[in-house]
């Protein structure tokens, strides 16, 4: 029975082995109830038959044949002749045909009638990773993986992870066609740590894939930029503690896993496993009892591939279903589409100098697809999908360059040099002494010019004490705190200092014109007379501050390596010439900055406050 509003209607009524029947004449009167009764006819039946061999030597090959999406059970090929057998009502269905050794493959058949379909198996072709991360956790998870690969014909190579170390770098996992990663029972650290996000990111931009298998990964790193960025991970709730597995339909791996795998775990392993949320660009392979949204998520990133479980691999106690999955994600990984690289160094056209984190980045179709940082020697690669781009090349205080690029042939590799326009300052003199009598003036000529490729803009700070006490250019040594300030204040809305009411904003001066900042990650900002802008390496920048004209040329940099990961927001403070930034969600303090080289001169923290501040 169904509650339908008033109106004309056209119902659809469908089963698995019968024809579907459309009523297009139901009219809903309010107040009504409308009767229907429907008669599906049964569809005949038809046999879908043939052989599964091997594609180079023709040998029978035995493989398991399954109808996907439909309530059928598969069939195994022959191992002596390679023949099976499938008896299906006649449609239209999509046959996955998987065998240890060989490639999965996925196959559309109409079956209007008795239909012969022969197969033809392409051997795997791969190399993996095996990454051991337990750590000292005492279940030896290993075994399980191991005896997986070997029974598949994969042929792998083990990298166990030193205790409190990092995992392989991104040149030791080259060459692999997958990284599986797993952690076992392991909680305390588990999971790739943040020097091993920065690699795997570098190897996967570089084409590879990754199986990464963990119940404890968000719980150790929580929710990074690599989890966002390449997991595809939008949030997750830890430890849900699902008890059985099975798989999202439609998706390539999991719609092969339609009936619950129940999860078993061995005494001394704890149920931690999570939900994880997927991401716009993620996709839910696999859900839980306790995980609606979904317990193993995957991304196709063109260039590289990962999948990620939430629970480990290890505990399904189906032991065929456990290698069937396996073999599943290892084939998906490596199923990526051709590919070519673009390399290249990018330089400083006024004295051929390398431009070390100048940024690369393909366009295709005026959306951003892939991009690469310049390392210390001015290096770029970038792996892209075959297809026409558009590169541009950007970095502070140097003019963007853009370029049309075509790769057209699987493993093309191109060349392309940039040299990059930027102005070169010169002031004479270079610095100078005036004195002048009390009421008096003093005079000198100073001249700016531009030796460098491209325009400058300039402006003049002036630095003045704003406190007749203060000498100029005299750093007070020691802060003057506000004794009446209220650490726990109810709101900071409609407050000062002095309790009373917030005076009205200055009205909007004129703004300038927008200028890009060239930086990969710009979040914090602040205003000491000129543009202060942080570029924090946990959003993919390279953790400086940078100081640029309100026009937007570079002025200079420093690091923030002395406030850290997440350093954020800057205000100028005239009183003491100071910079304060704050650290958001690291230790929330505020740092006291050099406005010249960026130097950590003061500091303040409170009681503990927010979590993120």
């Amino acid at each position: 029975m169904l509650g339908l509003e008033p109106g004309p209607y056209a119902v659809p009524f469908r089963r698995f082995g019968y024809g579907t029947w459309v009523e297009s004449g139901l009219v809903v009167a309010e107040g009504e109830e409308a009767r229907l009764d429907v008669r599906l006819e049964v569809l005949p039946l038809a046999v879908i038959s043939g052989t599964v061999t091997d594609a180079a030597s023709g040998a029978p090959v035995a493989a398991t044949v399954m109808v996907l999406d439909a309530p059928l059970e598969p069939a195994a090929s022959d191992p002596d002749t390679g023949a099976y057998r499938l008896t299906v009502p006649v449609g239209t269905y999509t046959l996955r045909v998987q065998a240890r050794g060989y490639r999965t493959q996925a196959l559309e058949v109409t079956a209007a009638g008795d239909t012969v379909v022969d197969i033809a198996m392409v051997p795997l072709d791969m190399t993996v990773l095996l990454v051991d991360d337990t750590g000292t956790h005492p279940y030896d998870a290993r075994p399980h993986y191991e005896a997986a690969l070997e029974a598949l014909g994969v042929p792998y190579d083990l990298f166990e992870v030193p205790v409190d170390e990092d995992g392989p770098s991104a040149q030791q996992m080259a060459g692999y066609d997958v990284v599986v990663w797993f952690t076992g029972g392991s909680f305390i650290g588990a999971g790739p740590s943040e020097r091993d996000e920065e690699e795997l990111a570098a190897y996967l931009d570089d084409g590879g894939s990754l199986l990464l298998i963990s119940q404890d990964y968000t719980y150790s790193r929580g929710l990074t930029p690599f989890g966002r960025a390449y997991l595809g991970m939008a949030g997750y709730v830890a430890d849900t503690a699902s008890t059985a597995v099975w798989g999202v339909p439609g998706h390539p791996v999991g719609g092969a896993f339609p009936d619950p795998l129940e999860l078993v775990y061995p005494w001394g392993f704890t149920n931690y496993n999570d939900t994880l949320v997927a991401a716009d660009h993620a996709r839910p392979a696999l859900v839980g009892d306790m995980a609606a949204a979904g317990i193993a998520l995957t991304v196709d990133g063109f260039i590289f591939k990962t999948a990620f479980l939430g629970f480990p691999w290890e505990v399904i106690a189906d032991e065929e279903a456990r290698e069937a999955m396996m073999l599943g994600f290892l084939d998906w990984l490596v199923d990526k589409g051709d590919t070519g690289a673009v390399t290249g160094t990018v330089t400083d056209v006024n004295d051929g100098g390398p431009v070390e984190g100048a940024v690369v980045t393909a366009y295709r179709e005026g959306e951003p697809l892939a991009r690469a940082a310049a390392g210390a020697a001015g290096r770029y690669r970038l792996v892209l999908p075959l297809g026409r781009y558009v590169l541009e090349v950007s970095a502070p205080g140097y003019a963007p360059e853009r370029v049309d690029l075509d790769l057209t042939s699987d493993g093309q590799e191109l060349q392309l040099d940039f040299a990059l326009r930027t102005g070169v300052a010169r002031v004479e003199p270079e610095s100078l002494v005036l004195q002048a009598d009390e009421g008096g003036t003093a005079e000198a000529a100073v001249t700016l010019s531009n030796d460098g490729t491209w325009g400058m803009d300039w402006s003049l700070l002036v630095r003045t004490a704003a406190d007749p006490g203060v000498t100029a250019g005299v750093r007070q040594p020691v802060l003057d705190r506000n004794p009446r300030h209220d650490p726990d204040p109810p709101t900071p809305q409609g407050r000062d200092q002095g309790g009373g009411p917030e005076k009205p904003p200055p009205a909007a001066a004129p703004g300038h014109p927008p200028w890009p900042t060239g930086l990969a990650a710009p979040w914090g900002v602040g205003f000491d007379g000129e543009v202060l802008i942080s570029n924090p390496a946990a959003l993919g920048g390279d953790d400086f501050n940078y100081r640029f004209s309100a026009g937007g040329q570079v002025r200079d940099r420093w690091t923030t390596a002395g406030v850290g990961d997440w350093a954020a927001d800057m205000a100028y403070d005239s009183r003491h010439d100071l910079i304060w930034q704050v650290a958001v969600g690291g230790d929330n303090c505020l740092y006291g900055l050099d406005p010249v080289d960026g130097s950590v001169r003061e500091k303040i923290c409170g009681r503990p406050w927010h979590f993120i501040s």
